[in-house]
């Protein structure tokens, strides 16, 4: 036999089970509406090392404006005694994922030696391969204006954020040259001891699974 109870008591019943059912039970509840998709999801901060021996690839050569005396494989110069002499540099970036944000770049560069003068970096704005760049066929294919002036010391450590963002976001990547107008600096090249040779040292963040590789 059916029973049927008070609308009065049912409708007590119908308030009761609805006060203990927790929120976020509900489908289409605000906090089941709110969950954010994992596509959105900032990534940690991920840090690469490019260079000739780590990842990536690193290109270098030294360039003169007359041949000179005491040229080494690993090691390249910047200055102006006895000729001009200049150092180009170029690192790949291909390891550095399509979309990724760069929050920082510091070059790193082993010094040997300075006299007089100060070596300035420049961006270049013309290809160059390493294997046959010569000081007329590059022509001076650099900004007048620097990147940054190298610091003293000999384990250097150059920002150069705002330059490798640019490169990264489709601008013509031909590198850098270091040019010192008087005097003479030499630097280990990417030939030289794994430790000391010319690294890029790039970090950035992503979007989700957007970013692979790091």
């Amino acid at each position: 036999m059916r029973s049927t109870l008070p609308l009065s008591f049912a409708l007590v019943l119908v308030a009761v089970g609805c006060a203990a059912t927790p929120q976020s039970a509900v489908k289409g509840s605000v906090a089941y509406a709110r969950t954010s998709p994992v596509s959105t999801e900032i990534t940690g901060e991920r840090c690469v090392t490019i260079g000739r021996g780590f990842r990536g690839d690193a290109h270098d050569s030294v360039i003169a404006e007359r041949p000179f005396e005491g040229d080494q494989n690993d090691v390249v110069y910047a200055g102006n005694r006895k000729g001009h002499r200049q150092t180009l540099l170029r690192f790949d970036l291909a390891s550095i994922p399509q979309g990724a944000v760069i929050t920082s770049a510091k070059l790193r560069l082993q010094r040997l030696f300075e006299l007089g003068g100060r070596s300035s970096m420049h961006k270049v704005t013309a290809a160059w391969n390493e294997r046959n760049v010569s000081w007329q066929s590059f022509g001076a294919a650099y900004e007048s204006a620097p990147v940054a002036q190298l610091p003293d010391g000999e384990q250097l450590i150059v920002n150069i954020t705002d330059l490798v963002r640019t490169w990264h976001e489709g601008g013509a990547n031909h590198g850098i040259v270091l040019n010192q107008e008087s005097g003479i600096s030499a630097f280990v090249s990417s030939e030289g001891a794994l430790d000391e040779r010319p690294r890029l040292e790039v970090c950035y963040t992503g979007l989700g699974d957007d970013i692979t590789g790091g």
